[in-house]
């Protein structure tokens, strides 16, 4: 009986080895990096200014290796809403050219601080429109009126209830305009005459945020000056910095 059980247990230990040996390893994931390779502003001339945040931010990334050719373009129609964007077939072509890796949302400043029921459905009716499931959503939290500093608190609370509706990331360029005006070392006006649209300075800083949020790089290593002064734009870039790690996205 001992015998009989001994070679029993011989039999089962060699077919458990060939059963283990013969079984298919398990391939480890190979993990995708994700490239932010293609990217479209949404908005009205708040982005658009200047030759567009677009045209600086492209500019950024001249000055840095890249495992592709960057795509940064513009959509933009002057005083436009999202809800207005979100019905005009020729953003809603523009979202479907091609598969957007990143998504950039600019509303209406002045809606966005007197009327944010409207600015959130707006955005979340432009969001349902994206026609890629993996296409990434940033908000361009715009500033407030050179003459009515007030209304920034309005727009911040409005872009900060926003965004978890529509798995969006804010970049806040408004607490970077405000965050400037603030410091009494500062020797750099952000405005357009018209005391509502940006500089050139203003949109350099907003490009320069944009480049540290989607890209996950700072702007102070970049040695692109948009053909602003050396000391001017390393100035902004700082400020940019400053703002994207100080901010709770």
């Amino acid at each position: 009986m001992k015998k009989i059980f001994l070679c029993i247990t011989a039999v089962v230990l060699v077919s458990f080895g060939c059963s283990q040996s013969s079984a298919p390893k398990e391939e480890t994931p190979v993990e995708t990096v994700y490239q932010p390779a293609q990217v479209l502003f949404i908005g009205n001339s708040h982005t658009n200014y200047n030759n567009g945040v677009s045209f600086y931010l492209h500019g950024f990334l001249t000055q840095i290796e890249l495992p592709y050719n960057p795509v940064v373009e513009k959509i933009t129609v002057d005083g436009s809403t999202m809800s207005q964007h979100a019905q005009d077939a020729t953003t809603l072509a523009k979202m479907a050219e091609r598969e957007w890796d990143i998504m950039v949302f600019q509303e209406n400043t002045f809606v966005a601080a007197n009327n944010p029921v409207e600015a959130t459905v707006g955005m979340q009716e432009l969001r349902f429109k994206i026609p890629n499931s993996t296409t990434r959503l940033f908000l361009f939290m715009t500033w407030a009126y050179e003459a009515e500093p007030a209304m920034l608190s309005a727009i911040k609370t409005t872009y900060e209830t926003t965004a978890p509706l529509v798995s969006g990331t804010i970049v806040p360029v408004g607490l970077a305009f405000q965050e400037m005006l603030n410091d009494p070392g500062n020797t750099l006006t952000l405005y357009n005459p018209d005391g509502i649209h940006p500089s050139v300075e203003g949109t350099f800083l907003a490009s320069a945020m944009f480049y540290a949020a989607i890209y996950e790089k700072d702007p102070r290593l970049n040695p692109y000056n948009g053909g602003l002064a050396e000391e001017d734009a390393s100035y902004l870039k700082e400020k940019a910095y400053e703002t994207m790690l100080n901010y709770p996205n």
